[in-house]
C-alpha cells in the first residue's frame, strides 16, 4: 500500500484519505453530504461488503445495508485511534499506525507474547516478509504475529502540523454544536434587525431549520416575534430569565385583574398577613409601581407588594366568584343599616342574588329587596 499524506481526524481516530486503490471489506465511507435521510453527515460508516462492481457497502442508520453507487464520499482507511502518538528512531520521526506491516516497513513491538527473548516490547524491527498471521523481520530469528506490533510510518512536521489542525477544527466543529441553542431554551437578543425584537429582550427558541436564519422565536407572553440568526442570539442566563418572567407578571397585574397571593414558604408578606393568606384569590383595585391594593374576601383594601402575586388562572378566578354562588344564606357580618345595606341588618340571614359585579355580592331579603355586600362582610351559612 503505498504511503497516503491526506491524514483526517474524525472523533479522536485518525484516518487516511484513500485514493491510490479501490474500497476494501473494513474500509470507511465518510459523506460531507448525506445523500440520504438515514445517513449522517460527517459520520465514518465501515465498509461490510464490496460488491461485484466494486462499489462498498455499509450499514446505514436504519439498519439496512446502503449501496454507494453513485453517492458521493470519500473512502477512509483508520490508521489508529490514538492521533499523533509518534516514535523517533535514529533520528527519523514516525507515526504509530494500527494496521498489517509490509515488506520493507518498519514495526516496533507493542505486546511481545511468544518471542522467546528474540524481541521485546519497544524494539524497532524491520520486517522482510510477510504472512496471513504475522510478518518476518531481520533482526529476529522467530516471526511476530500482527497482534504483536504496530507499523512505523515516516512523518513530516507538515503532515503532524495538518493532523493537528485537523483535530483543532474538529473539536472547534463539536464545541460550536455543543453550545448552539435548542429548541424549548431561551436566548438574549443581541442584535434586532429585521425583527418584532429589542436589544436585551429575553426570547424562546421554539424552531431551528438549520436554515441561514434558523431560529424562530417567541416572547416570554407567547406572542411570535421573529427569526434570527445564530449571531443575534445568545443564550440567556437563569438569573436573566428570571428577571424577564418576574417582569412580564408583573405588567401582567393591573385593576380588575384577578391575583393570587403567593409567598414564598418560610416568609412573610412585605405589609403583613392581614386576614389573608397563601393562596387566597382577589381583585385588584390599584396599583402604584411595586404597591398593589386587592380586594381579598376576608380583607378589603389588602395591601402587596407586586411580586407576592401571581395573576390568577381562568379556573382560579371562578372558585373566587363562586365562594358566594346564587342561593346561598349568608350572614351579614358588617355594615348594615348604611348603604348599601340600608335595610339590613347586622347579624340577618340573607339570600344570595345573582352576581351583578365581580368585587360585589348581591343578597336579597325575603321580600325581594336587594343590598350590595363586600365579601368580607359576608360569610357563608349553609353550603346549600
Amino acid at each position: 500500500m503505498g504511503k497516503q499524506s491526506n491524514i483526517k481526524t474524525v472523533n479522536g481516530v485518525q484516518y487516511r484519505v484513500v485514493t491510490d486503490r479501490d474500497a476494501q471489506v473494513g474500509d470507511y465511507v465518510l459523506y460531507d453530504e448525506s445523500p440520504e435521510s438515514y445517513i449522517e453527515e460527517g459520520k465514518p460508516y465501515e465498509v461490510v461488503r464490496v460488491d461485484n462492481h466494486d462499489d462498498p457497502q455499509i450499514i446505514d442508520e436504519d439498519g439496512d445495508e446502503h449501496d454507494t453507487w453513485c453517492d458521493s464520499y470519500e473512502l477512509l482507511e483508520k490508521i489508529g485511534t490514538v492521533p499523533n502518538e509518534l516514535v523517533t528512531h535514529e533520528g527519523v520521526t514516525y507515526r504509530k499506525v494500527a494496521r498489517e506491516a509490509k515488506q520493507g516497513e518498519k514495526i516496533i513491538v507493542v505486546d511481545a507474547r511468544v518471542s522467546g527473548g528474540a524481541y521485546k516490547n519497544g524494539d524497532v524491527l524491520n520486517v522482510t516478509s510477510e504472512s496471513i498471521g504475522g510478518v518476518q523481520t531481520r533482526e529476529a530469528d522467530v516471526g511476530l504475529w500482527h497482534s504483536e506490533y504496530t507499523v512505523l510510518e515516516p512523518v513530516s512536521i507538515d503532515e503532524e502540523l495538518a493532523a493537528a489542525q485537523a483535530r483543532v477544527a474538529e473539536l472547534e466543529a463539536m464545541k460550536k454544536k455543543a453550545n448552539r441553542l435548542k429548541v424549548g431554551e431561551y436566548a438574549k437578543v443581541v442584535n434586532a434587525d429585521m425583527t418584532y425584537a429589542t436589544v436585551g429582550q429575553i426570547v424562546k427558541v421554539i424552531c431551528d431549520d438549520e436554515s441561514p436564519m434558523p431560529y424562530r422565536t417567541e416572547d416570554l407572553d407567547g406572542e411570535l416575534v421573529g427569526w434570527f440568526r445564530e449571531e443575534m442570539l445568545v443564550r440567556a442566563t437563569d438569573e436573566e430569565v428570571a428577571e424577564a418572567q418576574r417582569q412580564v407578571a408583573r405588567e401582567n397585574i393591573k385593576p380588575g385583574v384577578y391575583v393570587k397571593l403567593t409567598v414564598a414558604d418560610g416568609k412573610e408578606p412585605e405589609h403583613g398577613w392581614g386576614r389573608v393568606k397563601n393562596g387566597d384569590i382577589g381583585r385588584v383595585r390599584s396599583v402604584n409601581g411595586s404597591s398593589v391594593r386587592v380586594d381579598f374576601p376576608n380583607y378589603m383594601y389588602w395591601h402587596a407588594h407586586i411580586d407576592e402575586l401571581t395573576v390568577a388562572t381562568e379556573v382560579e378566578r371562578q372558585q373566587a366568584l363562586d365562594q358566594f354562588k346564587p342561593g346561598d344564606k349568608v350572614r351579614l357580618v358588617n355594615g348594615g343599616g348604611k348603604l348599601p345595606l340600608r335595610g339590613f341588618e347586622n347579624g340577618g340571614i340573607y339570600t344570595v342574588g345573582l352576581r351583578e359585579d365581580d368585587a360585589i355580592v348581591t343578597i336579597k331579603r325575603q321580600d325581594g329587596k336587594k343590598g350590595y355586600a363586600k365579601p368580607d362582610q359576608l360569610e357563608k351559612v349553609t353550603d346549600e
